[in-house]
């Protein structure tokens, strides 16, 4: 990992409390993300003045902290919109979405991407595994395989989004974090 990037590493804390808030108490407060962002543009300022890294000094630094928070909280927000307003339910919640915001703070443009795919992948394992540990797996599958029969023999207009959920809503933030690290893990 490039030596200018280190310092994103400051992010584990944040990621910590937020997956045991998230996990224990199902929320991502205010008091973390909030801050968390604010930290995030600063620090990027600083460490890009300091480290001259990107090129362009402090003010990119700076930028590329803002459309990160712009890419996290854009993509994030999208989603959960569409949760709500075609599904009537939410895939996540507004604190997964400024946490999501205060991720882009720290890692940037490229990063947050990155890491919103990592997320997205972690989302699948821990919806799985989470099903396991309920011991809907098998109805979980059983209801994927039912919809995706239905889109491939009716077409994408018989799949209807489901009234009930096959398993009890889990804490997001845990795959939230996961991505942000596995981000930082695989930056280049």
């Amino acid at each position: 990992m490039a030596a200018w990037l280190t310092w994103r590493w400051a992010l584990l804390p944040i990621l910590a409390v937020a997956l045991t808030t998230d996990w224990r108490w199902r929320k991502l407060p205010n008091w973390l993300t909030v801050p968390a962002c604010v930290a995030g543009w600063l620090v990027s300022f600083a460490a890009a003045a300091w480290l001259d890294r990107p090129a362009g000094g402090a003010f990119a630094g700076l930028l590329d902290s803002l459309g990160g928070t712009a890419v996290g909280f854009g993509v994030s927000f999208a989603i959960y919109a569409i949760g709500q307003l075609v599904f009537g339910a939410q895939a996540f919640g507004a604190g997964d979405v400024k946490l999501l915001a205060a991720i882009g703070a720290w890692l940037g443009v490229s990063l947050t991407w990155q890491a919103l795919v990592h997320t997205a992948w972690w989302g699948g394992v821990v919806a799985l595994l989470w099903a396991l540990w309920h011991g809907r797996l098998k109805t979980l599958v059983d209801r994927i395989t039912a919809q995706g029969i239905a889109a491939m023999t009716y077409g994408p207009s018989a799949v209807k989004p489901p009234t009930t959920s096959v398993v009890p809503p889990f804490p997001y933030g845990v795959a939230i974090a996961l991505g942000a690290v596995t981000a930082l893990v695989f930056a280049r």
